[in-house]
Formats: C-alpha cells, structure tokens, sequence
C-alpha cells in the first residue's frame, strides 16, 4: 500500500455543481457542510454521481439511525443544521476508516490485497468505459497512465457500483480463484438496477428526497432491525478470504448502496498509477425489494416457476427511448397483476420506494409538497452491459417530469396514460406499416420493406417523444379532453412524417409491384394508412392540413386510391 493520507472527509473529491453554477471538488465535511449550497453531484461520469449518491445516503441512514419514521424524517427536514452536524459528527468519529490510502484498512479497499504472480491492472480496469464517456476520451490521448487520488477515489467508488462481469484477477486468499482467476459473479450491484430517484432544488433536497424511512421500505424491511445494516467502515475490515462463495444477504439500504462488489486496491504515491481489481461479494437480485430503495420491480415468471414463490427482479432501461421502457417503472399500475405459481393475481411490477416515498410525503405533508411544487423531476439511470455483462455497452439516462396526478396514480390518470401510451405506440405502427409497403410497393425484398418500416417507427417515436412529454407534464383528471389534444397532435406528426416519405418515393411504386397479400401500389398504401390512422385516432378530426398532398407528376385517378378518411 502506499504511503500518505487521503482522507475523504478533508481531502476535495467530491465534484459538485454550485448553485452558481461553478464546479468545484469538495471533502465529504464540506459537502455536509453545505449541501443547500450545490445543485448536484457533477462527477467525471454519471457512474459516478449515482454511485456518491447512494454513498451519502448511507452515510445519513447511519448517521441518524434511520429515519425509522416518516416523523423522524420531518424532524430531519426542519432541522437542517442540526441535522448536518450530526452527521458531521458521525464522520469524524469513523474518520480513520475514510483514509483511501491508510496503511491496513484502506476505504473500499484491501491493504494486502495481492495476486500469486503479483501482477496489477491498469487504470482502465477501474474506469467505466462506456459511449459518450469525456473523461475517457480525454484520458485515452496519454494511455490513462495516471490519475490524482480524488479522480481515483471518485471511480474507486463507482467500481463497486457499476464494474462488469466477466474474469478478474485471482486474489491470494480467496476460496473462489481456480487457476489464478476469479471467475464472473455479476456486475456491481447498481449495474444490475434500473435507478429511479427524486430531484429536489438543490443536493439538500435531492439527499432528503430519496432518504427513505424504514417503515416505507417494501414488505419485510419495514420490521427489519436497522441496526444491523451497517457499511464496510462500521465492520471489521473485509479482505479477500472474507468473500462468501455463495454470497451474502444485504441487510438493508445501506448495505446495498455500499455493497462491496469487489476487492480493490490503489496503487501510487504523489498518483495512482495501478489498480488490483478482484472479486468481491457476490449479490442475488431475486427479491430484493425489501432492501433496494431505487429501482422497479418485475414480476419473473421463469424465475418464479424455479424457485416455486414469487420472485421479482429489478427492472433496467435500455438503450431506446426511456420514456417507452421506463413509463410502467414510474407507473407500474400500467402493467396490471398477472397470475403467480400459486394461482394467485399478484402485480406485474413493484415501484421503487423513492417514488412511493414521494408520493407518501406529498400526501402526508401538504406544506412540503407546496414548497416543492405540482411536479416532481425524477431521475431514471441505467447501465446496460454487452458479452455476458463483461463489457460496458452503453449508458442510458433521463429526467421525466411528473405532476401530481400522475404520481398518486389515480385509477382515472392511470387509465389515461395507459390510453395515451397504447394510442402513441398504435401511431407508430401506423407509420410502420405505410413506410413498409410503399417500399414493398416499389420492389423492395419483404425483410428490406420490414426494416424499412422499423426505422421510421423508431424515428417516429423519437420525435413523438417530446409530444407525449409535454402532454404528461400537463396531465390531469379531465381524462378524455386531454387524450383528444395528444390525438390531434399525433396526427399532424403522423401526416408529416408520412408526407415526407411519400415524396421520396419511387415512381415504379405508383404502378405497384405483386406480393403475397396482392398487389400493392402507392394507393393502396394509402387507403391502408389513412383507414388504421382513423382506428388509432378515432377522434382527432380531418382537416385540409392534415391530409397527405400526392406529387402532381403522379397524382392519377388510375394510380391513386379514392380511400381517405
């Protein structure tokens, strides 16, 4: 191990966006200091910022045994400063076990840690490597030969969170190492979550927001014993011998925004200039709703057919537009019950408790949910991996405005936004469909038609994106008047994009070509379009301007289809 001190409660790490708008890199004292003085975290990588989220929010549950109530979590809120100087007082008194270069327990690291042969990693064996990463791309240019103990503390935090899967470097003493290697036991715990939390004003809020009072947790963890959900620096230094074949069972929140994913150690001196990154803990995703505040939750049918309960695992968003993957984890009543293993109905997907506890505190508090406002910023994180998890692939990320009425999920508002949600998907396919056969129409072979169609539905759902966005920001319990608005202007995209399509199109499509349904020509085409246009769109009106204008050079009457709705 090296020697000197960095310790993360004196030592500026910690990147943060000023509400000035100024980044600056604070100590874990300062940010606790002044946490209403900064926006956010603004790390090297987002990795990072979920990763020293989840970490401050441990240091709090700790810090103030709990909150074990919702009162206990309004006292928290009223006494700001009070509040601070307790948990400033925590940290001081486990300073010695926050010294990320600390001679025999090192934080988030193992002293000793070491292979047969000796060997280290290089410094990108600590760092996500995933798409749109600047810190990489600037990093690359001198082969991230180095980096300061604050960058290396920031991404030492985020390995535990967010490393991939795959073989790592056997470590000297660890039961599990065959031939010298550490074989796969899943990613980081984070990277296995889909990580939904509330944004409040500023990091106070933001902290306070997502500081979840035991009796809100899921199921079980409400009755759990808080006290026996501790972090790595209330433990006694876990090494690589300490690393349980099987895994181990997270007692709580704190436990699993901490989880010890792996076993880690920095090298260097003035920096860090190796890593030595081994196995570490190994975690079960299978119903750990009880102890992971900030993800969703998704009834396995396989998994629940093996094991013979009910089992959920936690939901992750891909790499397509969030708002369509993410929507039912913000409003699970969307996905409805299914039918269990035993026979009973049980729901389809849980929330997480980030956003059942902000629903709880808006109805509870009145006075809270006044200063906070009618909508709620939520965040929604997820890191998907390629090569059975032992490469990054790509990071996807968002913020979805929820009002009121879409956060207390009315039987009404769910309704709504499971039509509005049907309806624009329904378009979608509108748009496929049309864009498909004009290019069947033209010639093309079936599967070239099919991926033709596909990608101007992903195009339409990328523009209408922003549409529905607006219309949920915006939505209330007048139910149909407002589903009648989001038709409209799914029309008026629909006809757009449809118009533009149509002007590119082949002249030999005019004539049509024979395919398996029959002839299919320009239009055809469009009798087709405009009849399923009407049946996802029953009531937004025709109009001059909405109606698709054929080029002069081909409008016929023997070409053109007298269909229109």
């Amino acid at each position: 191990m090296s020697t000197g001190s960095f310790n993360l409660l004196h030592e500026p790490w910690i990147r943060v966006l000023e509400t000035s708008g100024t980044t600056s890199e604070v100590s874990l004292l300062e940010l606790f200091s002044k946490t209403d003085e900064f926006a956010q975290l603004s790390g090297d990588f987002e990795t990072q910022d979920i990763a020293i989220l989840r970490l401050l929010l441990a240091i709090m549950h700790r810090a103030m045994l709990g909150p074990r109530t919702l009162d206990d979590w309004r006292y928290i809120w009223d006494n700001r400063n009070e509040s601070l100087a307790l948990v400033r007082d925590y940290l001081t008194h486990f300073e010695d076990r926050f010294d990320v270069r600390h001679p025999s327990q090192p934080f988030f690291q193992v002293a000793d840690l070491r292979t047969k042969k000796g060997e280290w990693n290089e410094l990108s064996a600590l760092v996500q490597d995933a798409p749109g990463n600047a810190f990489l791309t600037m990093s690359r240019g001198r082969g991230l030969s180095t980096l300061t103990w604050a960058q290396a503390s920031r991404w030492l935090v985020a390995c535990h969170a967010y490393d991939v899967s795959g073989i790592h470097s056997g470590a000297v003493g660890d039961p599990r190492v065959k031939s010298g290697k550490g074989y796969g036991i899943g990613t980081g715990w984070a990277g296995q979550l889909g990580i939904i939390y509330v944004v409040g004003r500023n990091l106070w809020e933001t902290l306070l927001l997502n500081l979840i009072p035991a009796d809100t947790l899921n199921t079980a963890a409400a009755c759990a014993d808080i006290d026996r959900d501790l972090p790595p620096w209330e433990k006694p230094q876990q090494d690589q011998t300490t690393a349980a074949p099987d895994g181990v069972e997270p007692q709580g929140p704190v436990e699993s925004y901490t989880w010890q994913s792996r076993r880690v150690r920095l090298v260097g001196e003035e920096y860090v200039h190796a890593v030595l990154v081994c196995q570490g803990d190994r975690i079960r995703p299978q119903n750990r709703q009880t102890v992971e505040p900030m993800t969703a939750w998704n009834y396995s049918a396989a998994q629940s057919r093996k094991e013979k309960a009910v089992i959920y695992m936690p939901q992750k968003f891909w790499p397509h537009r969030v708002i369509w993957s993410g929507l039912s984890a913000l409003i699970p009543q969307l996905a409805g019950f299914t039918k269990a293993v035993s026979g009973d109905q049980v729901p389809q997907k849980l929330p997480s408790d980030t956003l059942t506890f902000a629903k709880r505190l808006r109805r509870e508090y009145p006075d809270i949910a006044h200063l906070l406002g009618p909508i709620t910023t939520v965040a929604l994180a997820s890191m998907t991996f390629g090569t059975q998890d032992a490469v990054y692939d790509e990071w996807v990320s968002d913020q979805v405005l929820l009002p009121e009425a879409i956060l207390q999920a009315s039987p009404k508002i769910t309704a709504m936004v499971s039509d509005g949600l049907e309806t624009t998907i329904a378009v979608g396919r509108t748009i496929n469909h049309f864009s498909a056969n004009l290019a069947s129409a033209a010639g093309a072979d079936p599967d070239v038609a099919t991926a033709t169609g596909r990608s101007l539905e992903m195009t339409y759902l990328f523009e209408a994106e922003g549409l529905f966005r607006t219309w949920l920001s915006s939505a209330s319990e007048d139910g149909g008047s407002a589903l009648v608005k989001l038709q409209h202007r799914l029309r008026s995209l629909a006809i757009s994009m449809a118009q533009e399509t149509l002007e590119g199109v082949s002249p030999s499509a005019y004539r049509g070509t024979e395919t398996r349904m029959g002839v299919m020509n320009v239009g055809t085409a469009l009798g087709r379009f405009y009849a399923a246009l009407k049946r996802a769109l029953p009531d937004a009106e025709s109009n001059a301007n909405s109606s698709l204008v054929v080029p002069e050079s081909h409008d016929s009457p023997a070409q053109i289809s007298s269909e229109h709705d």
